[in-house]
Formats: structure tokens, sequence, C-alpha cells
């Protein structure tokens, strides 16, 4: 007990190990599993396109100089992960005279540890990647003051493609107009096929729709009318897209603005990813970098630590226009 902060508990491995094994707090996009993860061991993740095209081929005469074919280009776009840190101080006297929650016994370093430092430093972090993953979705990636880190499209060097659903319009097919927004994205697929669709939509965006006359018509059409009675938050499926609501909220403003949704191509392999870059410590120089890291510092005459939770993200769509942004 006299060198409870310079014990094996305070290392960086047992802390990064610790950060890593906390109770995870997915959002709705991290519970989708869009993002394929990986951990790379520099702090760019690079992104090769080869721009092939379909041609025609003309019909000439036999004999007569046949057409020049040009392989596509290999083009190469680098991102910088994000440095996303945190620090707490843990003081011995936090703790002393202090009992656990709900119970008579004295609360121990370890659990102090754990649930009001690394936890919610963890939790944070988490909310942090979700928040850049919606802006991967949607094409900008912003830091938590509102700054643009990546404008996908403009990397890119491509428009995002809208379709405007014209919900305050009666006589408007809800369904063709689902349909017309999946030929968008599949154009921009080209011959990649996804597994499935999904809508992540504003309250406003899906209220609008649910609430919309030619969708209210098929529902009362169908055997399974029960859309209209139970929650549908959760999911609907309409034209083979499952629109769920998305409910992320930072500061009093939604991730997804009201009347908007974002259409989502399922199951492409490479469309939406996740690089963690390694941290800024002496052991991780050129290691494949983990999802979160910990550490600490010994405050002087032992009276405690500093402890420090980072992690260093990417999180890309590599073919921004098969996102197509919905509005009301």
């Amino acid at each position: 007990m006299n060198d409870i902060f310079g014990s094996d508990l305070f290392t960086a491995e047992s802390l990064t190990a610790a950060i890593n094994k906390a109770p995870y707090v997915p959002g709705q996009i991290a519970a989708l599993k869009l993002f394929a993860e990986r951990g790379i061991a520099t702090t760019k993740a690079a992104i090769e396109l080869k721009n092939n095209t379909l041609t025609l081929v003309p019909n000439i005469g036999r004999g007569a100089p046949a057409p020049v074919f040009t392989p596509g280009k290999r083009e190469g776009v680098s991102f910088e992960c994000a440095h996303l840190i945190q620090r707490s101080t843990l003081l011995a006297d936090s703790i002393q005279d202090v009992r656990e929650f709900g119970s008579t016994e004295l609360k121990s370093l370890e659990t102090s540890l754990n649930d009001d430092h690394l936890m919610p430093m963890r939790q944070n972090i988490e909310a942090t990647i979700e928040y850049h993953r919606v802006g991967a979705i949607k094409g900008q990636i912003l830091d938590a003051s509102g700054a643009v880190l990546i404008d996908l499209f403009s990397e890119f060097g491509v428009s995002q493609q809208t379709t405007d659903f014209e919900l305050d319009v009666s006589t408007v097919k809800v369904q063709a107009k689902v349909m017309a927004a999946k030929r968008l994205a599949e154009d921009a697929l080209g011959a990649l096929k996804p597994t499935g669709w999904i809508a992540l939509c504003s309250p406003g965006f899906l209220d609008a729709m649910m609430g919309h006359s030619s969708v209210e018509n098929f529902a009362a059409g169908w055997t399974a009318a029960s859309m209209l009675r139970d929650d549908v938050r959760d999911s609907v499926n309409i034209g083979g897209v499952q629109f769920t609501e998305y409910r992320g909220r930072y500061n009093g403003t939604d991730f997804i603005p009201a009347g908007e949704a974002y259409l989502v191509p399922v199951g492409v392999p490479g469309l939406f990813i996740t690089r963690f870059a390694p941290a800024d410590y002496a052991e991780a120089v050129n290691t494949e970098g983990l999802p979160i890291y910990s550490k600490s510092h010994l405050l002087p005459f032992n009276r405690g630590a500093m402890l420090e939770a980072q992690s260093n993200p990417v999180n890309l769509c590599t073919l921004p226009r098969t996102v197509i942004k919905l509005t009301a």
C-alpha cells in the first residue's frame, strides 16, 4: 500500500487493456457494424482508387484500325487520423473514507480507476467516433467545435447526390422516391452489390414520411398493417429499405438535421472503414494501432496519478456518392 500508484495496475499495458475491456456503450452506427475496423501502423490512411469505366465498342470494318483501349488511372488519397485525447487525475485522498456505492465496504482503488475515470473517458471517445462516423456517412467529418476535419466530396472530387421526397405534396408516391434514390446509389456503386439498404432518418423526416398519404394507403392494404399501430422508429421497411430513426445529438445540435435522412448501402466490402493509428507513446511507435490507449503519470509525493486516454481514428466512406441524401 506504500506504492499503490506505482503498481502494475498503473502500467501502460494494464491501463490500455483495462480501458479496452471496459463496458462498450455503442451508438447506433457502431451497433449496425457498418464500419470495418482495423489498426494501422501509420498516422495516415491511404485509399487507392482505380477509375475503370465501361465503354461501348464501335463496329468497324475488318482490317480497319482498332480503337485504342486506355486502362483506368490509379489514384491515391490519404487522410490524417484524428487525435482524440482526454486527461483525468486520480487522487489518493479522493477515495479515502469513501465507501462503495450501495455497500458498507470502502471503495477500492481499482474500482475508482475503472468506474470514475477510465470508463467515462472511453464513453466520451466512443461518442466522438460515432459523431465522426455519422459525418463520414453525410460526407463531412466535423470536429467537436463544428470545424470541418475532412470533406470527402472535396477529397474525392465528387458531389453529393440528393433525392427530394417532396413529403409536403400529397400526390407523391413515396415508394417511387425510394426506388429513385436506390437507383442513384446503384449507379455510383457500379458492379458492387449491397446485401441490404438502411436509411438513417431525423425524427422529423420519419414522422413526415409515415404520415404521408401514400405510405398510409400502402400500409392499410398490407397484411402487416401493424406498422401503423406500432412504434416504427426502430425500423420500417419501404421498398426494400429499412428506415430507422437516428437520435444522436451533441450540444443541442442533431447529428442528422431535421427534415433529412441518408440512404446507405449495407454489406459492401471496404465502403465504410475505420482505421486506428498508434498512440504517440514511445512503446506504440510503428505498431498496429489499438482502438483506445491509456497511460498514467505519477504525481509528486505519490499523492495520485494523472490518467490519459486517447484514440487516433479515421472514419471514411470510400465512395461518398453511394450515400444518398434524402430531404423531406
